[in-house]
């Protein structure tokens, strides 16, 4: 996540914290518009899908040894 998006993130948590301990609501030219928000966890749920999905191939993966055949040299 870029420091700009980071920043954003604790500036939203801190103005929301601080109107849940005012018990007041925030006034509406400051909240946050839908297609203003940015779903920052959204990469990171695909990163782990995406890596859950490839754990589950590695386990269900079969390994087949080949038979070696001796032979008799005589």
């Amino acid at each position: 996540m870029s420091t700009t998006l980071e920043y954003l993130r604790v500036l939203l948590d801190a103005n929301g914290f601080q109107c849940s301990l005012s018990h007041q609501l925030l006034p509406k030219d400051q909240q946050t518009k839908p297609e203003e928000d940015y779903l920052y966890l959204t990469p990171i749920i695909k990163q782990i899908e995406q890596e859950s999905k490839e754990r589950d191939d590695l386990d269900s993966l079969v390994v087949n040894k080949k038979k070696k055949e001796i032979q008799k040299a005589y």
